[in-house]
């Protein structure tokens, strides 16, 4: 949603408004846009090309029914938005509060530190005092991903789609029309024990044209320094097949960290390359016989230590070890009980061996005939086996794998 915050049409004077209390200054958009007339004679009016009648109306006229601003486009509101700030907000008139505190740099500053990345692209386009003070900002500029931020624990280029909210997020339409970024779940590294993550950037044609300063955007933060490129043609199998030489993974390094239009330009040089591509699979084609690419980034960066996914995963491991050292004593009897079985002797759990976890009855070892010959001792007889031992602790070790 556009940032909220950027068109009061009845802001108060600054003086009745407490500088610490950002919610003062914070509305719903039913609030920003009260027409008595009607949301479309405005919007009528900024189509005809008059744009001092349009912000007239957002200015001077309440409205009591909000109905027609649920149904209101986000273009448009946008639009209407960005003219108010520009042509209404001017001394002099019942809004001059807002162009007073507007006119403050930490205060903008400060409410626009609450809009997400969506948001803070819009902004930027309201109004030059808007982007000044972005421009001027190292934490708004770090949080739009122009500036790198070595220090964050990682952070992904959010785009439209990425909550599932993809048609109410209008902020960045254009990099959702050129991109989506999707992070991967984590994933543990086992050669060094480290936890990294994918982070997968797929561009679908047509590709859109994009401004420089989202061609100047890092997809993570810390920059990613190296992307994978792959794309959805010239199958190897296929290749292969047709004695034509198998293509390499193209490599996109930056050892300041990728952006948006280094990636654009190499998916743009991928798919002029293969449009026409005779190896594609027949699958991939279009009607008028082009290949549908795509074209798919992809990076992996490891996760500092004080992530929350490498804390996470350090309980996790601190965990599995502790059980396993609970585990051990029941897991070796079992391994002496398979292998007392095997060499056909008798076996006697030691004093204090809880056997709630062995669950193979069958291991349990039995005073066979076969044991007495292999150990070349006397076969027992019935009297001498049932005033011994041996089979009150066999019948016990019985019921007690029975019970459990």
């Amino acid at each position: 949603m556009f940032p909220y915050v950027l068109s009061l049409p009845y802001l108060w004077s600054a003086q009745r408004i407490p500088l610490q209390s950002r919610e003062a200054l914070v509305g719903t958009v039913e609030e920003q846009f009260k027409l008595e007339l009607g949301l479309e004679v405005a919007l009528q009016a900024l189509k005809a090309g008059n744009a001092i009648e349009a912000t007239l109306l957002l200015g001077i006229y309440p409205c009591e029914h909000n109905q027609s601003v649920q149904r209101l486009g986000e273009h448009q509101r946008n639009c209407l938005t960005s003219t108010y700030f520009n042509q209404c907000v001017k001394p002099g008139i019942p809004s001059a509060g807002a162009h007073t505190v507007f006119g403050i740099t930490e205060i903008l500053e400060l409410i626009l530190r609450e809009l997400s990345t969506a948001e803070l692209l819009s902004a930027q386009r309201v109004s030059h005092r808007m982007r000044d003070v972005i421009d001027g900002s190292k934490d708004l500029m770090q949080r739009l991903f122009p500036l790198p931020n070595h220090g964050s624990r990682i952070d992904v280029l959010s785009t439209a789609g990425f909550d599932g909210n993809f048609m109410r997020q209008t902020g960045n339409m254009r990099i959702s029309k050129l991109c989506y970024v999707r992070p991967t779940e984590a994933q543990n590294d086992q050669s060094n024990g480290r936890l990294y993550f994918g982070v997968e950037v797929p561009f679908n044609q047509p590709l859109p044209w994009v401004g420089s300063r989202i061609r100047q955007m890092f997809i993570t933060q810390p920059p990613a320094k190296s992307f994978t490129m792959a794309i959805n043609c010239c199958d190897p199998d296929d290749r292969e097949l047709l004695g034509a030489e198998p293509l390499p993974a193209a490599q996109i390094t930056n050892p300041a960290g990728v952006t948006i239009g280094e990636l654009y330009d190499e998916a743009q040089r991928a798919m002029q390359q293969h449009i026409n591509c005779p190896f594609a699979d027949w699958r991939n084609h279009t009607a008028n016989g082009a290949v549908d690419l795509k074209v798919t980034f992809k990076a992996q960066l490891n996760l500092p230590a004080n992530h929350p996914r490498s804390i996470q995963h350090e309980l996790e491991q601190q965990e599995e070890v502790e059980e396993n050292e609970r585990l051990k004593p029941g897991r070796k009897l079992r391994q002496e009980f398979c292998e007392a079985k095997a060499e056909g002797e008798f076996f006697y759990a030691p004093t204090g061996i809880t056997l709630d976890r062995m669950r193979y009855p069958q291991l349990l070892p039995r005073l066979t005939l076969d044991a007495a010959y292999t150990q070349g001792n006397p076969i027992p007889t019935f009297e001498q086996f049932k005033s011994s031992t041996a089979d009150k602790e066999a019948s016990s070790f019985e019921t007690m794998f029975q019970e459990h």
